[in-house]
């Protein structure tokens, strides 16, 4: 594949986000490497961000307004509609460093064929503060058994062939869900060619409006619903990266985690609905400590006692 032939469809969903797309968009804009379209997919906003949009004079930005329906079916519809070879994904409150595409493009020439999956590395940002974070690591078998583990594979990371998503799509019956691209990253790992770019291109912002960073029982519960049925109805394609243990640790670890999320909210009403949760989907002897000791603190924390 040579240059001429390798052109960008870049897919932001969006609801609500105006006062961070600005910078989203002018990141595309700025990209080193130009053969490019962006597609935003408005899931139903009320603000300005129509307007916002039409501000930019550039033929390469399409806008896309579709009622409210979660990220899902905004970045699903969005591949409906792309133009080019290959795939990319950005949030509306990340941003893309200039080399981005550029870096997705020179891998692509260096591997002489079409590559199904290519990663990045990122900067998180914070309070204004960078630090680094390593998307993937060659100390696994497989890409699957790596990120099952370990990092989250944020989609600003991603750039996929067109072809291999015209049959894989986000789950959208999930709608309270955040681990739906991670669902879709796994299976299409499990299949496909992988590449590995590891220059950090991309910024992935943390704020206090990010909604992964907000917790309720039927989240909880649609995440772990979408991590069971990943392993129900893939099983033949995951099997040999995935065991049942494998599953039943990672429930019990996201229930710790959400828990935890409930306790910092001072939410115990919703930490022992997740202790519940968590106790009939994953018990095991070696786990009773931590079901007694968190049952204990939520305890206390409806009493207003504060333990560590």
């Amino acid at each position: 594949m040579n240059e001429e032939q390798v052109r960008f469809s870049i897919i932001v969903p969006t609801y609500n986000r105006s006062k961070f797309l600005k910078i989203a968009i002018s990141s595309v804009i700025g990209q080193s490497y130009t053969n490019w379209e962006l597609l935003i997919i408005d899931d139903g906003s009320t603000d300005d961000t129509k307007s916002l949009i039409h501000q930019f004079r550039d033929d390469r930005i399409k806008y896309v307004y579709q009622e409210n329906s979660e990220r899902a079916v905004a970045r699903n519809n969005g591949i409906k509609l792309v133009t080019g070879s290959y795939i990319c994904f950005l949030d509306s409150d990340d941003y893309y460093l200039p080399n981005h595409l550029e870096s997705f493009q020179k891998l692509i020439i260096q591997k002489q064929h079409p590559v199904a999956f290519m990663v990045s590395n990122t900067f998180s940002e914070l309070s204004g503060m960078r630090s680094k974070v390593e998307m993937f690591r060659n100390d696994y078998n497989h890409p699957v058994e790596f990120y099952w583990n370990h990092t989250i594979l944020t989609p600003i990371s991603v750039c996929i062939h067109h072809k291999i998503l015209e049959n894989n799509k986000f789950p959208e019956n999930f709608k309270k869900a955040f681990w739906e691209d991670t669902h879709l990253w796994l299976r299409i790992m499990a299949q496909y060619q992988f590449a590995y770019n590891q220059d950090y291109t991309a910024v992935l912002s943390n704020h206090s409006e990010r909604s992964s960073q907000r917790i309720n029982l039927q989240r909880a519960n649609d995440h772990i619903g979408m991590m069971e049925s990943l392993f129900r109805d893939y099983h033949s394609i995951l099997e040999k990266y995935i065991t049942k243990k494998m599953l039943i640790d990672k429930i019990y670890a996201k229930y710790q985690a959400f828990i935890y999320l409930a306790r910092l909210d001072k939410n115990p009403k919703l930490g022992f609905a997740l202790l519940k949760k968590a106790y009939t989907s994953s018990f095991s002897l070696r786990r009773t400590p931590y079901f007694i000791i968190t049952l204990i603190k939520l305890i206390f924390a409806k009493m207003n006692i504060h333990l560590r």
